[in-house]
């Protein structure tokens, strides 16, 4: 505690310093006659100072605990500061704080831009809440916004489908046209993902491609697939094998659609009929293998006509949300669940988050589409969102076990929400850091010349 209080009084003494510097850079400028503004926008409370004005070491403390988008503006004050956070530790350490304490949902649709609104302005203290979405600005080359939208996040990057495929990242508004990758993937049928690498400090990109080889007497098609691999140190793709989960004379559905980024794999279930689950499985980004999750004991119902899952994360944790509904007299019709993996990869860790039946089904307007979005701040409501013909937030309270509705102003249509923390990654100085930048390389890296941060909330 004494710690934290010194270090608190050391933060807020430097800052006045800081503010104290600039008044008196800018007064001598004044004095001088000479305008010499610096070249990117900054707030005034951004000094002009030197590694002589604050130590390197203070500095670092200090700007560790600042937010991302003040950072963007801090490169600019000084070399040394600009030094201190583009060092590739700063930044690894400084985007882990920011999972902890990320706020900003992006939505996105197909057809529609994309919208940003925090977490921390939702406040039920005065009952039913209003909000306004914010919509982001992304313009993707070649190709118009409407036809362009996100697949995959991690860490603050998204990965975007339009004309080509790219990585970007809204705060510092840099984008990365990736290589041209054989097969064309359709992220609706085939999996598809973003993620962190912690072995080889390396983002990669998955797709996995199938391909039909034959159809066999029964209907069924045989469908083979290979994994392919993006890595953004060598700017490059890889074929790395087969998915062992994606033969359709075994698997009525193999791993599709984005994958779920958590504890450096991505994760997806497969389905071995129509109405019941099998499996979770998971993609380590470093050992690039495929391995089994442990599924929560899942309720097992008779008569089902459908069932639907969707895996997330909250809080750190791998969930599972469960909706089924059934045709059956003797138990319940529809049912909803939402499991917890406490403890990554062990079964036993699964706990039951909520658990709705039948008429509460009905009065809290729970469906097969329903998933949680993330926790509220004390945690003891959840926001929950529903992709249907408009967007539809819900607010979940686990003490009364009831529902409230969420007004988000901007949105039109069916969304899909979820988390991103802010991040300083620069995408231009990590591309094929492995090999040299090549002249192809550069042309692909796309960055915004406005480095104003207020369209990124």
């Amino acid at each position: 505690m004494e710690k934290d209080t010194s270090l608190l009084s050391g933060i807020n003494f430097n800052l006045k310093k800081l503010a104290n510097d600039f008044a008196r850079f800018k007064e001598e400028k004044e004095n001088d006659g000479v305008d010499e503004s610096p070249s990117v926008e900054l707030e005034e409370s951004i000094p002009q100072v030197n590694s002589a004005t604050v130590p390197l070491d203070i500095c670092r403390e200090i700007l560790i605990l600042l937010p991302a988008k003040s950072l963007i503006r801090l490169r600019a004050v000084c070399k040394d500061w600009r030094s201190v956070i583009d060092d590739p530790l700063f930044v690894k350490t400084h985007t882990d704080k920011q999972l902890s304490s990320k706020t900003i949902i992006i939505l996105n649709s197909s057809d529609h831009p994309l919208y940003s609104f925090d977490l921390d302005d939702l406040n039920f203290a005065n009952g039913l809440q209003k909000i306004t979405a914010a919509p982001l600005d992304y313009t993707p080359s070649g190709l118009s916004l409407l036809k362009a939208f996100p697949v995959s996040m991690c860490n603050g990057l998204i990965l975007v489908r339009g004309k080509s495929w790219e990585i970007w990242n809204p705060l510092t508004h840099e984008r990365l046209k990736l290589p041209r990758i054989k097969c064309n993937p359709n992220p609706k049928k085939e999996g598809i993902g973003i993620g962190y690498d912690y072995t080889s400090d390396d983002y990669k990109v998955v797709v996995i491609h199938r391909h039909r080889l034959h159809r066999r007497s029964h209907g069924r098609e045989n469908i083979a697939c290979h994994t392919h691999v993006y890595s953004l140190k060598s700017d490059s793709w890889r074929n790395v094998g087969s998915c062992p989960f994606y033969d359709f004379s075994v698997w009525w559905r193999g791993p599709h659609g984005p994958g779920v980024y958590l504890h450096g794999a991505l994760h997806w279930t497969v389905f071995r009929e129509p109405y019941g689950m099998n499996m979770i499985i998971a993609f380590d980004l470093g050992s690039e293998k495929y391995r089994q999750m442990p599924l929560p004991p899942l309720q097992k119902r008779r008569n089902l006509h459908e069932r639907t899952n969707y895996l997330s994360v909250l809080d750190g944790c791998l969930v599972l949300s469960d909706y089924s509904k059934s045709d059956s007299r003797d138990e319940e019709k529809e049912r909803y669940d939402v499991w917890v993996m406490k403890d990554y990869g062990v079964e036993d860790s699964w706990i039951k988050l909520i658990s709705l039946e039948d008429e509460e089904c009905y009065f809290c307007r729970i469906g097969y589409n329903l998933r949680p979005v993330a926790y509220m701040k004390d945690k003891t409501q959840i926001l929950l969102q529903r992709t249907s013909s408009y967007p539809e937030f819900l607010i979940f309270d686990f003490t009364s076990n009831s529902m409230k509705s969420v007004e988000i102003h901007g949105l039109t249509v069916a969304l899909h929400a979820q988390f991103i923390p802010r991040t300083i990654f620069r995408l231009h100085d990590n591309c094929g850091v492995n090999g040299n930048v090549t002249t192809n390389r550069r042309r692909r890296m796309k960055r915004t010349s406005n480095m104003n941060m207020s369209d990124t909330n």
